[in-house]
């Protein structure tokens, strides 16, 4: 593909910031304070116990979530001549954030960057936030706008970018970020930035894409992490490549934490109709001392259920109740329909009475049983 040989520019070292010296002479308090002990910003240090305890208000407001409240607080500390922390503005944009208070964001941003006159004094951390905070409510031209306008980015600022543009559909422009990445701070060893990218690769034409990721993440051996193997399985499933993923699952060293990989590879496997290959993972899992949870069993369960075994469907129901799974919905349920698609319609109604909160999917299934049976009204 075009793209591949920007995958793989020449490091380059990054950027740094110039330091800034700050005048000591009323910073003394605040030596001990984490907000401000580790920062190099020419913030003015805030005097007394009166700033100190209004940047603590002023986080507290963020965090119980009352932006309007903290917004009009901020307004005060400004027209008093009191310094805002560049914690604090950290906490208030991620507060905006889960509250997807774009407008509330907006403001608080133009209000850090109206305290420095030079856009390098800007902290970045808390540039970061605001970032992350326009990505999350959705503005990603502002987004872009403040990225482009950062005089250093670091790992996060790039990871939160090349997400959100995956996210949202643009994976190539996505890829194009991420070679500009490599160009900017070299090598990636970090397997955040991986994952945003293969969980967006999702159809077949994308699966040259995946590959070359593939080759990245075996080049700065990351094949090992968890996590970006349950992504590259799942990105191989989702494109089509069962064989890929089959194989990438099987090079796994360490399986014990493998569940997600192996429950998105038996359903890639139930989905191609291949319920055999799907169970034969699920034995593997076994083998391997998996950590099983409730996903694996509803895929196994599945696969039983249309291949009509039922006696490996017990076997899996004895899995279930050794690990005291019984009473929990996303185990239960699916015990339901694989007895009730197996007509057995006893066994499917005891399996339902063990589920402690049971939902509309599990009368669904229970209702289906009996219907089956021609013994509806048996409910």
């Amino acid at each position: 593909m075009a793209m591949a040989s920007t995958f793989f520019p020449p490091p380059i070292p990054p950027r740094t910031r110039a330091q800034h010296n700050s005048s000591p002479s009323n910073s003394g308090n605040f030596r001990q304070d984490p907000s401000w002990g580790t920062l190099k910003v020419p913030y003015p240090p805030v005097d007394s116990q009166k700033g100190r305890g209004e940047n603590l208000r002023l986080i507290s407001l963020s965090r119980q979530g009352r932006l309007e409240e903290a917004h009009r607080f901020l307004e005060e500390m400004d027209d008093d001549g009191v310094a805002v922390t560049p914690f604090a503005y950290k906490c208030l944009f991620e507060s905006c954030e889960k509250l997807r208070s774009l407008t509330h964001g907006r403001l608080i941003h133009k209000q850090m960057r109206s305290l420095s006159k030079n856009e390098k004094d800007w902290p970045v951390f808390a540039e970061v936030s605001a970032l992350r905070m326009y990505c999350q409510c959705g503005s990603l031209w502002e987004a872009q706008g403040l990225f482009d306008e950062m005089q250093e980015r670091n790992l996060d600022s790039w990871n939160i970018m090349v997400a959100a543009i995956a996210k949202n559909g643009g994976i190539f422009k996505a890829t194009r970020m991420f070679s500009r990445m490599l160009l900017d701070i070299g090598s990636v060893d970090h397997p955040s930035i991986y994952n945003s990218l293969l969980k967006s690769l999702s159809r077949p034409s994308l699966i040259m894409v995946g590959k070359q990721l593939h080759c990245l993440v075996i080049k700065h051996r990351l094949a090992e992490d968890v996590s970006v193997v349950n992504k590259l399985c799942n990105m191989y499933v989702k494109c089509g490549s069962m064989d890929s993923a089959r194989i990438t699952y099987d090079q796994i060293g360490e399986k014990r934490n493998a569940a997600v990989a192996g429950t998105g590879l038996m359903v890639g496997y139930i989905q191609a109709a291949e319920e055999e290959e799907a169970l034969s993972i699920f034995k593997n899992m076994l083998q391997e001392n998996v950590e099983l949870d409730e996903l694996v069993f509803s895929a196994a369960l599945k696969a039983c259920s249309i291949l009509g075994d039922l006696r490996a469907g017990k076997q899996i129901h004895c899995h279930i109740i050794k690990l005291r799974l019984e009473a929990e919905v996303s185990a239960g349920t699916p015990l339901v329909d694989f007895y009730g698609k197996c007509r057995q319609f006893q066994s499917a109604f005891r399996a339902f009475q063990k589920i402690e909160d049971p939902n509309d999917v599990s009368w669904s299934a229970l209702l289906s049983g009996y219907a089956q049976s021609g013994l509806l009204h048996g409910c």
